[in-house]
């Protein structure tokens, strides 16, 4: 029976899995529990060691890996990343090759990825798949929908509009770590009122015109520092964490909303990173 190893790296929480063709995962982890660094973006020997022992020590029959790195260089050059774009040390093929032999390579869609991660392991015969992330290649919100373990995009929305990467600058804003330290923003809005800045967020930052689209009127990438300096006292920072939770609590609101009406399914898939807001799931 034929082996696959799927990889994802060189960005954040590097992880690796084994699925045999029948659809059964063998063995699946993360660097950061061999090496103890917090969302290890780099692979770990002994994460590959035990991925070839599930194996019962054979090679892999191909490699799978999360993103489509030349379509990631397009955007970084558009974007201009000129270190990242014109940077051949995060390319996957060459330094997935230091840890285990490549009989066959192929990448997908880094949305596709977190799309199918999630139906495949949902139980559900069919469903809605919504992706919501801060960016992956220049794809920022997609919509999927799956039956018959076939999925098939509906919907996308391109970078630089990102909801996550809009969260991500607020939670840079308040002096948190962006790409990490989302979840305090979401547990510092239980303190602060929404009310106080939620209209200035909404005038300053967004050109909202109904769903599904969700537009920004500036490319957050590289945060939102200048907003509002004048807010600085530690209620100020609740206030503005109050505001994020409830405007991304609405638009995700809505976005579920819409597609509810538009798609057949009655089974919901949330995938990506702003599929970690528990507060706005709950709800």
């Amino acid at each position: 029976m034929k082996t696959y190893l799927g990889i994802t790296a060189l960005s954040h929480d590097a992880s690796a899995a084994v699925v045999n063709e029948s659809g059964d995962i063998l063995f699946a982890g993360h660097s950061e529990r061999y090496t103890r660094v917090k969302n290890d973006l780099w692979l770990d020997q002994e994460l590959l060691n035990d991925c070839l022992e599930a194996n019962n020590g054979k090679q892999f029959d191909a490699v799978f890996y999360y993103e489509k790195p030349l379509l990631k260089k397009l955007r970084q050059f558009r974007a201009r990343q000129y270190n990242w774009a014109f940077t051949t040390s995060d390319m996957p093929k060459p330094y997935i090759k230091q840890f285990v032999d490549i009989k066959k390579f192929k990448s997908y869609g880094h949305h596709y990825t977190h799309a199918t991660a999630g139906f495949y392991t949902s139980g559900f015969s069919d469903a809605t798949v919504i992706v919501i992330d801060s960016i992956g290649e220049f794809e920022t919100y997609t919509v999927w929908q799956a039956e018959y373990g076939v999925l098939k995009q509906v919907f996308s929305q391109k970078y630089p509009h990102s909801i996550g990467l809009w969260y991500s600058a607020m939670t840079q804003r308040l002096g948190l770590k962006p790409q990490e330290d989302e979840y305090i923003l979401m547990g510092m809005a239980a303190y602060g009122d929404p009310n106080k800045y939620k209209a200035k967020i909404l005038t300053d930052m967004f050109n909202l015109k109904g769903m599904p689209n969700v537009y920004f009127k500036d490319n957050l990438h590289k945060g939102c520092l200048y907003w509002a300096p004048e807010l600085t006292s530690e209620q100020d920072k609740f206030d503005i964490a109050a505001a994020t939770q409830e405007i991304y609590e609405e638009i995700f609101d809505g976005i579920v909303c819409h597609w509810r009406k538009q798609l057949p399914s009655r089974n919901l898939v949330l995938a990506g990173g702003c599929a970690l807001n528990c507060v706005a799931n709950g709800k």
